[in-house]
């Protein structure tokens, strides 16, 4: 009991550290400060750094202290970022001058595709390298083929394409699940090259896992990526299912893989845990540079938003652009907003709390009545 309290006492208690570097996004000097478990910090500071970031541990302060202590242990940072989970009791003593962006989103894709995802150009390339390339399907004998499915398509894909962002599936926490799991098999002149599990363990099925045999470059140009999204949606689709989970993707809005999963009709539908609390501590110019070129999904209440950032006179501009409206208006949030940057203003407090400095862009893609509940 006496360990517990401890425990539950110095978890009051945040430790910072400090990430400093060029940035990747704009070429300049940058300094973040804040709290970010491993895996989140290798993906995160990997698209906000150029190779060679610095980072060093600063110091620890008590969670409703952790702006002020972040100026006086690290001067220099502009940005404070800490990752929290979604249902941490300690969430209210952060208070609410942050925005919450979602570490992980859920994505859910429609069956049939909609017309309006079949007749658009990213889509019919990526069936038109399918056919060319010859790729077919086949169910496999899931206990036989499992081993070559793992070892030589799944591992290599997840670490190549994610490196130490993201958990890697255990082999036994697969195998204890064999039966609520189904694996297909992208065939090429008879040689499997490809591969992916779909899970039925919720009313909705999952496509759990893909890869390409070895992740061979030429067999991704070619189309073998795509042909597991093509091939296992079109098979969930035989089997009658109306939908289609394809797992969790990273709320930034340029991330590639968010907006692959977009091409097949991908609508967000609720955050997964962990919330990235961000808070800007001084509004510099290479601060809002930073923030321009970091459009990401939000948080609002009970509903996610997509979130632009720009000064004034480029968000008229930029509201004007049916392509920029289009790109970062993610399918399945509740609009797409823009937060009004400011010299005199240095966003110290949840922007989405201050609607003069907020603006909408475009209304919301949701289906009538499909609210977010991110709760």
């Amino acid at each position: 009991m006496i360990q517990r309290i401890a425990a539950f006492f110095r978890s009051f208690r945040i430790e910072l550290t400090e990430f400093s570097g060029t940035s990747a996004l704009t070429d300049e000097p940058v300094t973040i400060v804040g709290f970010v478990r491993d895996k989140t910090g290798f993906f995160l500071m990997g698209q906000l750094f150029k190779p060679g970031y610095r980072s060093r541990p600063v110091g620890t302060s008590l969670i409703w202290q952790v702006p002020r202590a972040a100026r006086q242990l690290s001067p220099d940072a502009t940005l404070l970022i800490l990752e929290v989970g979604k249902e941490n009791r300690k969430l209210p003593l952060f208070g609410t001058d942050y925005l919450r962006i979602p570490n992980w989103v859920r994505g859910e894709i429609q069956l049939p595709l909609d017309r309006t995802i079949t007749r658009k150009k990213d889509y019919k390339e990526q069936v038109r390298k399918i056919r060319k390339a010859g790729f077919r399907v086949e169910v496999a004998a899931y206990r036989e083929q499992f081993a070559l499915f793992y070892d030589e398509m799944y591992l290599p894909q997840v670490s190549i394409s994610h490196g130490d962002s993201v958990s890697v599936y255990a082999r036994e926490s697969i195998v204890d699940k064999h039966d609520r799991l189904e694996l297909l098999l992208i065939m090429l002149d008879d040689e499997a090259v490809a591969g992916e599990l779909i899970s039925y363990r919720e009313e909705v099925p999952e496509l759990h896992a893909v890869g390409v045999r070895n992740r061979d470059p030429d067999l991704i140009r070619r189309g073998a990526l795509s042909a597991c999204y093509h091939f296992g949606l079109q098979h969930l689709e035989e089997r009658g299912f109306q939908r289609v989970s394809v797992g969790g993707s990273r709320s930034l809005l340029n991330d590639g893989v968010l907006q692959y999963k977009r091409k097949w009709g991908q609508r967000v539908t609720y955050p997964y845990d962990a919330y990235l609390l961000t808070r800007v501590l001084d509004a510099t110019p290479a601060t809002r540079n930073l923030l321009k070129k970091l459009p990401v999904i939000c948080a609002a209440g009970d509903q996610l938003i997509s979130l632009v950032f720009a000064e004034e006179a480029e968000l008229n501009a930029l509201a004007d652009d049916p392509g920029f409206i289009t790109y970062h208006h993610y399918p399945g949030t509740a609009g797409l907003y823009g937060v009004i940057l400011s010299d005199t203003v240095a966003l110290q407090s949840n922007p989405l709390a201050r609607p003069a400095g907020l603006r909408k862009l475009a209304a919301a893609q949701s289906p009538p009545g499909d609210r977010q509940n991110v709760d």
